[in-house]
């Protein structure tokens, strides 16, 4: 397998460089309380209201971003066949953790509506929503170049983890279908308030629709699957970096809610039409 929408290797130096900047604001920000007013003294980007405005976090957060995303998918310089397919198989692995996660967090927000017991508090979501700007990245340079520690050792094969097709991946279409319904509900119809809870069981069927191999599956179609999670990565990374710059005060909390389910999203969405559009060139595909 061809190395797929990487960086050049040289860009790696690059991301370590962004990250010192990106660092140091940051620690200035939250530690030092540092502020740096725009010239107009009016807010124009960020999350914060003009009161305490700063371009000290879009600039921490930027900085950070694609520092982590040079280092992440910057070509290696003997990177060929099996090192491109460890680096494929890491990303799916950081997706899924990193989904699982955010999973659990929906799951105790909707146990915090229906019981007495509050199983997420305040810092434990703030702590979930603005880290899932950074956990996928560090989760994935740390399995690929664990994997790759592995491959230069033993030269063994790593396989890739789905769940059955049957039941998973129909129940997590129809789950998924069923939220679709109770969304177009609660804008068109008055739906009691006692179902909104059930709107946070939707990232359990998006994972099982994530984790579950497609009808017919083949070598063809893991490549195809792998390489989207790849491109799908890169867009939610854009939306971030773009979100950072353009919402503030509570729209950009807003935002960075839905950017807990925006990669599962995206995924889907760019899985389907790359397999849509591939299908007549499967034998040009390499196996995986």
């Amino acid at each position: 397998m061809k190395p797929y929408l990487l960086f050049p290797s040289g860009f790696k130096i690059i991301g370590f460089i962004l990250l010192v900047p990106g660092f140091a604001l940051a620690y200035l920000y939250f530690s030092q309380n540092y502020t740096l007013p725009p010239p107009t003294g009016r807010p124009l980007f960020g999350f914060y209201p003009q009161a305490s405005y700063t371009f000290i976090d879009e600039s921490a957060t930027t900085f950070i971003i694609i520092g982590l995303l040079f280092i992440a998918f910057s070509r290696l310089k003997n990177e060929q066949g099996a090192v491109h397919k460890l680096r494929l198989k890491a990303l799916y692995w950081a997706v899924m953790v990193n989904c699982f996660w955010i999973t659990l967090f929906w799951i105790g927000e909707f146990l915090n509506d229906v019981s007495n017991i509050h199983w997420v508090n305040f810092n434990m979501a703030w702590v979930t929503v603005i880290y899932n700007l950074f956990t996928l990245l560090l989760l994935f340079i740390a399995r690929f170049y664990y994997l790759l520690y592995k491959h230069t050792k033993s030269k063994k094969n790593v396989i890739l983890w789905f769940l059955p097709y049957q039941p998973y991946n129909l129940i997590a279409k129809i789950g998924v279908g069923i939220y679709i319904l109770l969304l177009i509900a609660t804008v068109f119809i008055k739906i009691n308030d006692k179902y909104a809870p059930f709107m946070y069981l939707l990232p359990i069927f998006l994972l099982l629709w994530l984790a579950s191999w497609n009808k017919g599956r083949t070598n063809f179609t893991t490549v195809i699957r792998l390489k989207a999670m790849q491109i799908a990565v890169y867009i939610n990374y854009l939306l971030f970096i773009m979100a950072t710059w353009i919402f503030y005060d509570i729209d950009y909390l807003v935002a960075l809610f839905f950017g807990l389910l925006s990669l599962q999203t995206i995924f889907l969405a760019a899985f389907h039409i790359m397999l849509n559009r591939a299908s007549k060139m499967e034998p040009l595909f390499e196996m995986i």
